[in-house]
This record gives C-alpha cells, structure tokens and sequence, in this order.
C-alpha cells in the first residue's frame, strides 16, 4: 500500500516536472542557445523556394509533403532504394547473420518496445544501432537540404535524434491496429519534426500511407485534442478522434516512391496499417535542447565528419 502511494506520489511529481519543461517561457530557456545559435548562422536565410515551402507548411499545419527530387538530384534516391533493398534481401536471407545482428540490439521491457508488423533494416525505436557517417541514408538525414526547413520551422539549429530504415509488413484486414498504427503524438519534445521518405509506392490506403491532423502541432487549432501527457505521449481511445477531427482536416500522405513527408509529430498521426502491400520507408527524427530523451543510436566513428556541412555536425548530439 505504501509503496503503491509512494509510486503514485513520483509519478506525479515527474510529469508535473515535464509539464513544467514544456511551457513557453521555460521551453524557450532550454532552446537558447540553439535558438541563438542558428539567428547568427547563415542557415535562417539560405533557404531555397522548395524550403521556404516547407517552412511555411509545417507553420501553418504541422506538415508539409513533397518530393526527394523537389530537394535532391534524382539519382540520389535511386541509391538510397537500391541499398534499401540490398539491406532487405540481407534481413530474407539472414546473410553473415544480418537478421541476428539487429535483434541482438533489441530493447526489452518497456510497452511498445516490439512492434511486430515492423522489420527493422537500419536503426528504429527499439535498436541501439551505431550511427554510421558514410552511410548514404544519414548523409541525406544530416544534409542541409533537409535540415534548413527543419531548423526554420523550430527557429534553433535542431539535433539529430532518430532514425530508421525498415519495412512495415502487411496485417489481416481488420486486424487492431497497433502503437503507431493508432492515433498518437510522439512524446520527445514540445516541438519536434520527423522525416518520411517513402522508398515504394504507397498509393492507397492499403500500403500503409502515414497520416496526420493538419493543425494538432504546437499552436495548430487542434493541439488542445488529446494533448501530451509528459514523460509520454497519447493514444486515444479507438475512433475518439474521428469522433471529434472532421475529415476534411486528415491527411493521409499518399504518394509515389520518394514522397517526402515533413511532420511535426507532436501532432496527431499515424501509419504503418499496411493490409495489402509491403512498405519501405526510412524515418529521421529531430529535437531541440529542450529534450531530456537521449538519441536512439550509438555513437560510431566521427572520421567522416569533414563531410558534413556546420548545420550537419551541430546536429549531431554526441
């Protein structure tokens, strides 16, 4: 009894404690200096058109959505599919232990920590893998093309947090959707922004397309709706928020082989409800210093660090 009160008492005090970190005046002292940093940095007028395009989105929805080509040359994303699907026949085929490698990394014990329709090629919430430079998918995750409008919108040069390369694999339609296959704002910060690169066609519904309430990020006429419970996130109930969200405000981010989706995930949203094809998609998640969740990857070697430009090693966290 008295250690159940004392557990309640904590619990408490931990998420009045985080409530705390995430109102405006203290999360503004937390982001000071990168907020001061990135003002005197050439990053808050170097932006180009597709950029400032992004920028203006996320403002004003919590989301933007274009294209890898709009950022990058298309030979690029070309490279980043073929090596998707070289890690994929690695993970088919378990070759030199590629599969047993990766769930040797596996985090235990915490609620959510597993996500089954999830195959797990290059880093993801529940690995610890080691951040490698040279690899082309954190080249383009730390390249100023996609970290400018994502410094823009949280106005302070951002720090790189996640990343994932996986395959969401296809569910029984009517199957319960699970963790982020349901409503949910991620729990990391006040404001944050995550990156979708989808490396297959998702064209309908049935692919698994992410999906996002325009105006659930910080300032958006529906951040009030099921808001953060810091330390963690929000799952509503199922179907409370189509109960109260009019469609006409829901995003489903269909689109072709290198769609680019910019989100605030603080917003409501979700994906991965794949019932009829496989999807590849590689995700890139960025904070601010107002964030006590630690990265999700292990520092690796910094001898490529010549490589990234001043915005791209400030993002790095270690």
């Amino acid at each position: 009894m008295v250690e159940h009160l004392l557990s309640r008492v904590v619990h408490g005090l931990r998420r009045r404690y985080h409530r705390l970190r995430r109102t405006d005046l203290l999360w503004r002292v937390l982001t000071h200096r990168a907020r001061k940093a990135y003002h005197v940095s050439s990053t808050a007028n170097s932006l180009s058109p597709a950029q400032i395009g992004i920028r203006d989105s996320l403002r004003a929805h919590g989301i933007a959505v274009t294209s890898f080509t709009d950022l990058f040359e298309g030979s690029d994303l070309e490279r980043l599919i073929v090596l998707c699907k070289r890690e994929w026949q690695r993970w088919q085929n378990d070759e030199e232990d590629f599969r047993t490698n990766i769930l040797a990394q596996k985090k235990g014990g915490k609620k959510g920590s597993v996500k089954e329709f999830i195959v797990p090629l290059y880093g993801g919430g529940w690995t610890m893998p080691v951040l490698d430079l040279s690899n082309p998918f954190i080249a383009y995750a730390l390249s100023d093309a996609v970290l400018r409008p994502i410094a823009a919108y949280l106005e302070v040069l951002p720090r790189f947090n996640s990343f994932a390369l996986h395959a969401t694999e296809v569910v029984a339609p009517g199957e319960i959707p699970q963790y982020s296959q349901r409503w949910h704002r991620d729990p990391e910060d006040r404001r944050m922004v995550k990156t979708f690169l989808y490396l297959n066609d998702v064209l309908d519904e049935g692919a698994g397309p992410f999906t996002y309430v325009r105006g659930s990020h910080d300032g958006g006429k529906w951040r009030g709706v099921f808001p953060q419970d810091p330390p963690s996130g929000v799952y509503p109930p199922e179907g409370a928020v189509e109960s109260v969200i009019p469609s006409s405000d829901v995003m489903v981010c269909t689109g072709a082989r290198g769609t680019l989706i910019f989100a605030d995930t603080t917003g409501l949203h979700r994906g991965g409800l794949s019932t009829r094809d496989r999807r590849f998609m590689f995700s890139a998640g960025y904070v601010t210093d107002a964030s006590e969740h630690p990265p999700k990857f292990k520092k690796g070697k910094q001898d490529d660090l010549g490589a990234l430009s001043a915005l791209g090693r400030a993002a790095l966290p270690f």
